[in-house]
């Protein structure tokens, strides 16, 4: 009920005065360059409002054009109409779950840990309360944080984090000093993944370790039917990867990746589920079997990709 209440204020935040908006704070008025590949091959992928959906013909990124401006998404993230709702249900499971949340954790610091043993600073990228800080910093990691949304930072620094309220362009951090640098469901949200990207790098130092997590555009869920896909959600998700784009737009951006893989990640897997059980009649031990399939083919809902900075 709570998710459901969530996107009902989204709608709220965003039908109002509609056209008025997309005329005054478009940033572009067609599909344009594509932002990994920057290919012009864009074709028609989903018309619906207020933006339509675009497919890059040559890498296959889904991005939404026209684009909101940076005003829009700054009001949409800090405002009780917008996303603030629905990032609070974050906290509330945060809080609620804290063992399952924390095991999650651990497995993505497990995985970097392996690549670079001995990092000691990490910062997140979009880092919402902060609480994948919290646990590294119960972990001894050295942590800071970069956050758009003004009241969910401002808890974050409440829990004693150092938190900069902004975008990652406006931070204040120093160049090539982090080991390890996170974005958890972030890049998706960026008008410019890649210049976020970059931006990123700088702040990696070569050889350190970047740990992406974001909507999987090449699973299962996505690919049967992507206009009802929760994470299909416009002005918040902008941009929808697949494992071959973002291996591109990393690599373009200094990266060597290391490891990609699926997972059901904060997604709703009962939604797999649900459509195995609809197509092919499996009951609930054969809906599991088939759901590990589909996470070792990278179907997963949520994508996930560790690679080092190149020196």
């Amino acid at each position: 009920m709570k998710g459901l209440l969530a996107k009902l204020r989204m709608v709220h935040f965003v039908l109002p005065s509609l056209f008025e908006r997309i005329r005054k704070f478009a940033s572009c008025a067609g599909p344009g360059r594509c932002n990994v590949c920057d290919s012009k091959s864009a074709t028609l992928f989903l018309n619906r409002l207020p933006a339509a959906l675009y497919r890059c013909e040559e890498c296959g990124l889904i991005f939404f054009s026209p684009l909101p401006s940076k005003k829009v998404l700054e009001d949409f993230y800090s405002s009780e109409e917008g996303y603030l709702p629905s990032i609070r249900e974050t906290l509330d499971v945060y809080k609620t779950h804290y063992t399952a949340r924390a095991a999650r954790y651990e497995n993505f610091m497990d995985r970097i840990l392996k690549q670079a043993p001995g990092s000691k600073s990490v910062l997140d990228v979009g880092c919402g309360y902060g609480l994948f800080l919290l646990y590294c910093r119960e972990k001894g990691f050295d942590t800071w944080g970069i956050e758009i949304s003004k009241q969910t930072s401002a808890w974050a620094r409440e829990q004693q984090l150092d938190v900069f309220t902004g975008s990652v362009h406006e931070a204040p951090f120093d160049n090539n000093y982090f080991d390890i640098v996170t974005s958890f469901h972030c890049l998706e949200h960026a008008l410019d993944p890649q210049a976020e990207l970059l931006k990123m790098a700088s702040f990696c130092r070569k050889g350190g370790i970047l740990l992406v997590a974001v909507p999987n555009a090449f699973s299962f869920a996505a690919e049967y039917s992507f206009a009802s896909w929760p994470w299909n959600s416009w002005p918040n998700h902008l941009y929808y990867f697949s494992p071959r784009n973002l291996k591109i737009v990393l690599a373009k951006t200094g990266f060597e990746v290391l490891e990609i893989y699926s997972q059901a990640g904060d997604s709703d897997v009962n939604i797999d589920t649900g459509i195995l059980g609809r197509i092919l009649k499996l009951d609930a031990e054969e809906r599991d079997e088939v759901l590990k399939l589909l996470y070792e083919l990278n179907k997963g809902q949520e994508l996930v990709v560790l690679a080092r900075r190149r020196g």
